[in-house]
């Protein structure tokens, strides 16, 4: 977000104002939001090189923080709380526990 030393001031119409009032609504975003996120596309579509790497990889960015945005609405705004430490043993425990409940002995080699 725009710092207010380094904000922009731009007049809208009444009409226009309230368009975009109702576009950040439908795309449930404040005002700002919805035009920061369209002056960012902006930007990187004219205003950067002409980079086709560059460019699909901003897109694949901008794709996975919508993504992130779509996930976090589905959870409350709640991240993934996960212990990656308890989780790995997990899987190393069911691991173990399935090589030992298939192990055959005619095939284990001294």
């Amino acid at each position: 977000m725009l710092k207010p030393e380094n904000s922009l001031s731009i007049p809208l119409n009444p009409k226009m104002s309230q368009i975009l009032v109702n576009i950040a609504y439908q795309e449930g975003q404040s005002v700002i939001e919805w035009v920061e996120k369209i002056l960012q596309e902006a930007i990187y579509k004219y205003a950067l090189p002409k980079d086709k790497l560059l460019s699909e990889q901003l897109n694949a960015l901008e794709r996975i923080k919508q993504h992130r945005t779509e996930i976090l609405v589905k959870r409350d705004n709640q991240p993934l709380n996960i212990d990656i430490a308890i989780l790995l043993q997990d899987i190393r425990e069911e691991r173990d526990a399935d090589f030992i409940a298939n192990f055959n002995t005619a095939t284990y080699c001294h």
